[in-house]
Protein backbone atom coordinates (compact mmCIF):
# COMPACT_ATOMS: atom_id res chain seq x y z
CA UNK A 1 0.00 0.00 0.00
CA UNK A 2 2.75 2.47 0.96
CA UNK A 3 4.65 1.77 -2.27
CA UNK A 4 1.53 2.46 -4.33
CA UNK A 5 0.98 5.73 -2.48
CA UNK A 6 4.60 6.76 -3.03
CA UNK A 7 4.36 5.95 -6.75
CA UNK A 8 1.22 8.07 -7.04
CA UNK A 9 2.92 11.19 -5.65
CA UNK A 10 6.27 10.76 -7.39
CA UNK A 11 6.86 13.57 -9.85
CA UNK A 12 7.57 12.94 -13.50
CA UNK A 13 11.27 13.08 -14.42
CA UNK A 14 12.45 16.63 -14.96
CA UNK A 15 13.56 17.37 -18.53
CA UNK A 16 17.19 18.50 -18.82
CA UNK A 17 18.69 20.11 -21.93
CA UNK A 18 21.33 17.93 -23.60
CA UNK A 19 24.04 20.56 -23.03
CA UNK A 20 23.37 20.48 -19.27
CA UNK A 21 23.59 16.68 -19.11
CA UNK A 22 26.93 16.33 -20.90
CA UNK A 23 29.17 16.35 -17.83
CA UNK A 24 26.70 15.15 -15.22
CA UNK A 25 25.60 11.63 -16.17
CA UNK A 26 26.83 8.48 -14.42
CA UNK A 27 27.63 7.02 -17.84
CA UNK A 28 29.40 9.87 -19.66
CA UNK A 29 28.15 10.80 -23.12
CA UNK A 30 29.48 12.56 -26.17
CA UNK A 31 27.47 14.11 -28.97
CA UNK A 32 28.27 13.73 -32.66
CA UNK A 33 26.39 14.96 -35.69
CA UNK A 34 26.10 12.67 -38.71
CA UNK A 35 25.77 15.11 -41.62
CA UNK A 36 24.98 13.73 -45.07
CA UNK A 37 23.75 16.26 -47.67
CA UNK A 38 22.43 13.38 -49.83
CA UNK A 39 20.07 12.17 -47.08
CA UNK A 40 16.80 13.30 -45.48
CA UNK A 41 17.13 14.07 -42.66
CA UNK A 42 20.48 15.60 -43.51
CA UNK A 43 21.69 15.94 -39.90
CA UNK A 44 21.18 13.23 -37.29
CA UNK A 45 22.39 13.84 -33.74
CA UNK A 46 24.13 10.83 -32.15
CA UNK A 47 24.44 10.54 -28.37
CA UNK A 48 27.14 7.96 -27.62
CA UNK A 49 28.82 6.46 -24.57
CA UNK A 50 32.28 7.91 -24.02
CA UNK A 51 35.18 5.46 -24.12
CA UNK A 52 35.89 5.73 -20.36
CA UNK A 53 32.65 4.90 -18.50
CA UNK A 54 34.14 5.87 -15.14
CA UNK A 55 35.32 9.34 -16.20
CA UNK A 56 32.76 11.37 -14.26
CA UNK A 57 33.06 9.24 -11.11
CA UNK A 58 36.86 9.59 -11.13
CA UNK A 59 36.60 13.38 -11.47
CA UNK A 60 34.20 13.55 -8.52
CA UNK A 61 36.18 11.06 -6.36
CA UNK A 62 33.18 8.72 -6.18
CA UNK A 63 34.08 5.15 -5.09
CA UNK A 64 34.02 2.50 -7.85
CA UNK A 65 31.21 0.56 -6.19
CA UNK A 66 28.92 3.61 -6.29
CA UNK A 67 29.25 4.13 -10.04
CA UNK A 68 28.41 2.02 -13.04
CA UNK A 69 30.81 -0.65 -14.39
CA UNK A 70 31.01 -2.94 -11.36
CA UNK A 71 29.65 -6.19 -9.94
CA UNK A 72 27.09 -6.16 -7.15
CA UNK A 73 26.22 -9.61 -5.78
CA UNK A 74 24.74 -11.58 -8.70
CA UNK A 75 24.47 -8.54 -10.97
CA UNK A 76 26.78 -6.63 -13.28
CA UNK A 77 26.25 -2.93 -13.94
CA UNK A 78 27.57 -1.66 -17.28
CA UNK A 79 27.27 1.50 -19.34
CA UNK A 80 25.48 0.47 -22.54
CA UNK A 81 24.84 2.25 -25.81
CA UNK A 82 21.13 2.71 -26.48
CA UNK A 83 20.22 2.60 -30.15
CA UNK A 84 17.11 3.23 -32.18
CA UNK A 85 16.21 2.80 -35.83
CA UNK A 86 15.62 5.89 -37.97
CA UNK A 87 14.00 5.93 -41.38
CA UNK A 88 16.13 7.86 -43.90
CA UNK A 89 15.49 8.84 -47.51
CA UNK A 90 17.92 9.48 -50.37
CA UNK A 91 16.10 11.68 -52.95
CA UNK A 92 18.82 11.38 -55.63
CA UNK A 93 18.10 7.70 -56.18
CA UNK A 94 14.61 7.63 -54.60
CA UNK A 95 15.55 5.04 -51.95
CA UNK A 96 14.48 4.73 -48.36
CA UNK A 97 16.27 2.71 -45.72
CA UNK A 98 16.76 2.40 -42.00
CA UNK A 99 19.76 3.49 -39.99
CA UNK A 100 20.80 2.45 -36.48
CA UNK A 101 21.34 5.60 -34.43
CA UNK A 102 22.94 6.04 -30.99
CA UNK A 103 20.36 7.85 -28.84
CA UNK A 104 21.92 7.61 -25.38
CA UNK A 105 24.02 5.82 -22.81
CA UNK A 106 22.61 4.24 -19.64
CA UNK A 107 23.77 2.16 -16.71
CA UNK A 108 22.17 -1.24 -17.25
CA UNK A 109 21.90 -4.04 -14.69
CA UNK A 110 22.54 -7.56 -15.97
CA UNK A 111 22.21 -10.77 -13.98
CA UNK A 112 25.38 -12.85 -13.94
CA UNK A 113 26.04 -16.45 -13.02
CA UNK A 114 29.17 -17.41 -11.18
CA UNK A 115 31.18 -20.29 -12.59
CA UNK A 116 30.98 -23.50 -10.56
CA UNK A 117 33.93 -24.20 -8.31
CA UNK A 118 36.64 -26.24 -9.97
CA UNK A 119 37.58 -29.49 -8.27
CA UNK A 120 41.10 -29.81 -6.95
CA UNK A 121 41.64 -33.01 -8.92
CA UNK A 122 42.42 -36.60 -7.92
Amino acid sequence: MAAATLAAVRAKPQPVPLEAALNHTVCPIEVEVDDNPERVPRRIKLIKCKSDPKEWCKQQDIPKNECCEHNHHAHRMDCVQIEDVVLVHFPANATTSTMHVAVGCACMVKQIQKAPSASTGP
